[in-house]
């Protein structure tokens, strides 16, 4: 039992229970070597009954370890924490509103045994509703086969947009805990892109792999995201994309391509302000931040002028006939 522990399973939690008590009875049921595996759950200070929750597991699993704040880091914090309270080989960072398919914890574990040299593995996931009943889409990435680069600029380039999807992510915990990522991790603090910055440390110079076959049932309709997701499209991600770059993370080049898929979630984002709609995004949300991002992409304003020139009830006419002619057609 002394042996380094191949994966580590690290849940970051806060307030949700009854996920945490539905995930942990779902990786119980896994048919597995256990002593291959160690459970973390890192509890941002809940004030429910999460502690009782963990405790209940502790004799299910082989290795499983609980370990609770004294006060509230926030989303960041316990993320950026759970390499350096994890053992494993690799890290696999599982939110606790999320579950697993049956098996696929195994496949995984096959995985991580027959690529040693691999740095980064981004998991599949299907889509569901948000008590994980109805699959909304099957595939969340669309790929044939298994996918290996050994190029990273190429694998951050086409995992772009899956690698916030924090269930998903694997990644090799010695390389996290040496890379740039630790030594500034203040700089990611309340960005709420951890795991994309996480996810970036792995990859860079390294190997990357992405599965073809789902491994996690993702939660959709999550609406405290929902309602303050354009404003992490397109702010928060490629702030994030910027201080890894300057940081040695990524090239240029990567940065500028996240700029430019961001920029399409601008309009939603100034919407939701011209409507006031949102009351969260408008808090957190500062006009010098997005010109000093987008200043680069003039040709992006133009959109952005027509939304702020636009009578608000235009707008809403506009958004109602979108709706009833999308509801008509599916």
């Amino acid at each position: 039992m002394n042996a380094t522990p191949l994966l580590t399973i690290a849940i970051p939690t806060f307030n949700r229970a009854e996920h945490l008590s539905a995930l942990l009875s779902a990786l119980c049921q896994e048919l597995v070597d256990w002593t291959a595996v160690e459970i973390v759950v890192s509890d941002n200070s809940s004030t429910d009954d999460t502690s009782q929750v963990a405790s209940s597991f502790k004799d299910q699993f082989a290795r499983f370890y609980y370990f609770k704040h004294k006060e509230n880091v926030g989303m960041d914090g316990n993320f950026l924490g759970l390499a350096e309270v994890s053992s494993g080989h690799f890290l696999w960072t599982l939110c606790d509103d999320d579950l697993i398919f049956s098996g696929a914890l195994n496949r995984v574990l096959q995985i991580l045994r027959v690529e040693l040299d691999l740095d980064f593995l981004q998991l599949n996931y299907s889509l569901y509703d948000s008590k994980i009943i109805e699959c909304k889409k099957e595939s969340g990435i669309q790929l044939q086969t298994n996918t290996v680069w050994s190029n990273s600029e190429e694998a951050m380039t086409f995992l772009m947009n899956e690698c916030l999807r924090a269930s998903c992510l694997v990644m090799k915990r010695e390389k996290l805990l040496g890379s740039w990522l630790y030594d500034k991790k203040e700089e990611f603090d309340g960005s709420l892109c951890s795991p994309l910055a996480l996810a970036l440390a792995a990859m860079q110079g390294g190997k990357a792999m992405c599965c073809a076959r789902p491994v996690v049932k993702y939660r959709g309709d999550n609406q405290p995201w929902i309602e303050i997701w354009p404003l992490i499209a397109a702010v928060y991600v490629p702030k994030t994309y910027r201080s890894v770059m300057k940081l040695g993370g990524c090239s240029r080049r990567v940065y500028h391509l996240a700029l430019d898929q961001m920029s399409v979630h601008l309009h939603s984002l100034i919407i939701h302000l011209k409507l006031s709609e949102h009351p969260k995004v408008c808090i957190r949300f500062k006009q010098s931040e997005v010109f000093d991002l987008y200043k680069s992409r003039p040709w992006f304003w133009w959109r952005v002028s027509w939304v702020l020139m636009t009578p608000a009830w235009v707008l809403r006419l506009l958004r109602s006939l979108r709706r009833s002619y999308y509801s008509a057609k599916f």
